[in-house]
């Protein structure tokens, strides 16, 4: 009975990550500042590859650990991006560059990053942004004013659930990839990764042809069975 009431418990208490997609509704401004950062942190990434290309070129071991790559950052100009974003494109050059090592001391097929991007992702982690309804507010660089963004609906989780903001370019549009810790226990998901009500599939309706008299039944009936020749 213990031994139910403890799996029980440390099944209340499971913590699942799930993430939003919205949209950004941004002035012709404000799109010309959030993709300067985007670019910004894409030139980060290509910085980052370019350099441990160099070392590689000179017989140097490769430059993957996080703290490492945060020392060789600092002092860096980069416009607008601030610290806290550009350390997230360290993060995720550091991950990649650790899943890649573990894949091929499993014997798959990886590579390491070498393709560039215009335009990187950024990420903000909790206590770096601002949430205030369907605005949210990003740091930027020392010195700069501050990012107000301001979303196309409401934001699927509470505010105090939210961990991380991500801004990103795609198919033509800016938007803002919402994670939140959610107790998988008490909320139900949709597809989409937003909570909400308990899916309910609606019962299946059976469609049945109607025969129209003077017309012939052109389905067959069943193996050996010939379609019933017009009257």
């Amino acid at each position: 009975m213990l031994v139910i009431m403890l799996v029980a418990a440390v099944a209340a208490s499971r913590t699942v990550f799930r993430t939003a997609r919205v949209g950004v509704r941004a002035t012709p401004a404000q799109r010309r500042r959030l993709l300067g950062m985007l670019a910004r942190g894409g030139d980060v990434w290509a910085a980052l590859i370019e350099l441990n290309r160099e070392r590689a070129r000179r017989g140097g071991p490769p430059l993957v650990n996080y703290q490492a790559l945060c020392r060789e950052l600092a002092g860096a100009e980069m416009g607008e991006l601030g610290t806290v974003a550009a350390r997230s494109v360290l993060r995720r050059y550091s991950d990649a560059r650790f899943e890649t090592a573990r894949r091929r001391a499993q014997g798959e097929a990886a590579r390491y990053p070498r393709r560039r991007r215009r335009l990187f992702p950024l990420r903000w982690y909790h206590g770096r942004f601002t949430l205030d309804g369907r605005r949210v507010r990003l740091p930027t660089a020392r010195g700069c004013p501050p990012v107000w963004l301001r979303l196309s609906r409401e934001l699927p989780y509470p505010a105090e659930q939210v961990r991380s903001v991500t801004l990103l370019f795609d198919a033509g549009q800016l938007w803002l990839d919402v994670t939140a810790a959610v107790r998988s226990s008490s909320t139900t998901w949709t597809p989409t990764g937003s909570p909400g009500r308990p899916r309910h599939h609606p019962p299946v309706r059976r469609r049945h042809r109607r025969r129209h008299r003077g017309t012939a039944d052109l389905r067959p009936r069943g193996p050996g069975r010939i379609a019933a020749a017009p009257r």
